[in-house]
């Protein structure tokens, strides 16, 4: 006759139920760590995230649209992305500003621009003109002093609004 099946010896239950414990406790650990880093999570969230802004930039742009800004992120970002035309009127704008929430901004062209002009000139002077205005447009608006360049009004490099012309005195030789 074959023998009865014989149950595990004491020992070999202790060990089983040893490696079980461990096993189950340290799933229980993981299961709270991880508790835990998801709660920190949402709280992180909740506080320290925050709403996506959007610049909707229209106007003298070459390529309009919407631009979302990161957090911190200034309207100067933005700008640069949408590209001004030349000859934009940027001056109402703050570029360095942090927006709060959503903005739409318009860009105007500029309808006209401020040239100083200095130097060698009979009498220095501020005049309005139209943007796409080069250096030699100046020729029959400003009075030259004797000593300066005429060759200098001949440059046709374009002005830009606020800018100070300096008209240099001619080299001698």
């Amino acid at each position: 006759m074959s023998q009865p099946a014989t149950s595990l010896q004491r020992s070999e239950w202790i060990f089983f139920i040893t490696i079980v414990a461990f096993i189950s406790v340290a799933v229980l650990i993981a299961k709270m760590s991880s508790y835990r880093r998801l709660e920190c999570l949402h709280n992180w969230e909740k506080v320290g995230r925050k709403p996506e802004v959007w610049a909707d930039i229209k106007g003298h742009v070459k390529r309009p649209g919407k631009y979302k800004l990161r957090p911190g992120e200034n309207l100067g970002s933005a700008l640069r992305k949408a590209a001004p035309k030349p000859f934009a009127d940027l001056s109402c704008i703050d570029g360095s500003a942090i927006p709060q929430a959503d903005r739409q901004i318009e860009i105007l062209a500029l309808q006209k621009i401020r040239v100083r002009v200095t130097g060698c000139v009979k009498e220095e002077l501020s005049l309005e003109l139209k943007p796409g205005c080069r250096i030699s447009d100046l020729r029959g608006r400003v009075a030259l002093s004797g000593d300066a360049e005429p060759k200098f009004l001949k440059k046709r490099r374009l002005l830009k609004d606020g800018e100070t012309v300096e008209i240099p005195q001619r080299a001698t030789s």
